[in-house]
C-alpha cells in the first residue's frame, strides 16, 4: 500500500479504510489487465 496513493484517495473520497483501499487497488490491477484486451472504459 502506498502512503501517497492512500492520501491521494483520502482526498478525493474522504476517510477510506484500509480494506476498502485494498479492494481499490485489487480492482485498479484486474481492471488494467482487462482493459488491455477489451475497452472496458468505453
Amino acid at each position: 500500500m502506498s502512503a501517497a496513493a492512500w492520501a491521494s484517495l483520502q482526498a478525493a473520497a474522504g476517510p477510506v479504510s484500509r480494506e476498502t483501499f485494498d479492494r481499490l487497488v485489487e480492482f485498479e490491477t484486474v481492471f488494467q489487465k482487462w482493459n488491455r484486451r477489451i475497452n472496458l472504459a468505453a
